[in-house]
């Protein structure tokens, strides 16, 4: 049986931190998978640049983290647009992570990536996930 790793990119989470912080976004969705062992920890993440007009759009993005840390073989689950799904993959795509380790031994792991898009000016949802 395969296992699915989740991940969630909870982009209003990260606009919110980097609008009230000094953090940028990325460091916070880097940092808020510190100390975790059950799924490949990202380690260096790009943001997609998306258009406004995706906004509240959710993608899931499915791929392998191989034994080196890089994503492997990026689909879509889903219909979606050209627009919205090729910035994202492109993103994902630069990712890299530390990969699952299993019994020490780094072991490639899929993995199963929600990308939530949210509007700039979304005060009212960045203030809901804070």
């Amino acid at each position: 049986m395969k296992t699915m790793h989740r991940m969630i990119l909870a982009t209003g989470l990260l606009t919110a931190s980097f609008a009230f912080g000094a953090k940028s976004q990325e460091q916070v969705y880097v940092e808020s998978y510190r100390g975790r062992a059950d799924t490949p920890v990202p380690v260096t993440v790009v943001m997609p640049a998306v258009d406004a007009e995706h906004a509240g759009q959710t993608v899931v993005l499915e791929f392998t983290v191989n034994v080196t840390g890089a994503p492997e073989g990026i689909t879509v689950r889903g219909e979606h647009p050209a627009g919205l799904v090729k910035p994202l993959i492109a993103a994902v795509a630069q990712w890299r992570f530390a990969p699952l380790r299993r019994d020490g031994v780094a072991v490639p792991a899929r993995v199963a990536l929600p990308m939530t898009i949210v509007g700039p000016f979304d005060r009212a949802g960045l203030l809901a996930n804070r």
